[in-house]
This record gives structure tokens, sequence and C-alpha cells, in this order.
């Protein structure tokens, strides 16, 4: 179970970098006004991936022998 959520918040860490990543390459696109469509939505995705990791780290964390 602790790698488990060792697991989790390792991919939740990765993903706050790489949002940090994408957002500033889209907003590099946005002040050349290029197209940011793809960028946003890669965005958006991994924000719902992050969302959906919170809860269940909270439930392992929860449920784990102290």
């Amino acid at each position: 179970m602790d790698n488990r959520i060792s697991e989790i918040r390792r991919s939740i860490r990765a993903l706050r970098v790489s949002v940090r990543e994408a957002e500033a390459v889209m907003h590099e696109q946005i002040n050349r006004d290029d197209d940011c469509t793809f960028v946003a939505q890669e965005i958006i995705r991994m924000r719902t991936v992050m969302s959906e990791l919170g809860p269940l780290l909270d439930q392992l964390a929860h449920d784990r022998p102290h």
C-alpha cells in the first residue's frame, strides 16, 4: 500500500511539472498569436488525471494502517 501511495505522489508531482511546462508553452503560443488548442487540451487532460489521483491518494492514505 505504501508503494502505491508513493507511486501516486510521484505521478502527481510529475503531472504538476508537466502542467507548468505546458502552460509556459501555451502562453508563448498565445503571445505569438498561434493556435494553442492542442496544448490547452493536454493541460486539461493532465489536470483531469490529477483530479482523479487526489481522491484516490486520500482514500489510500486514510485506509492505511498506522
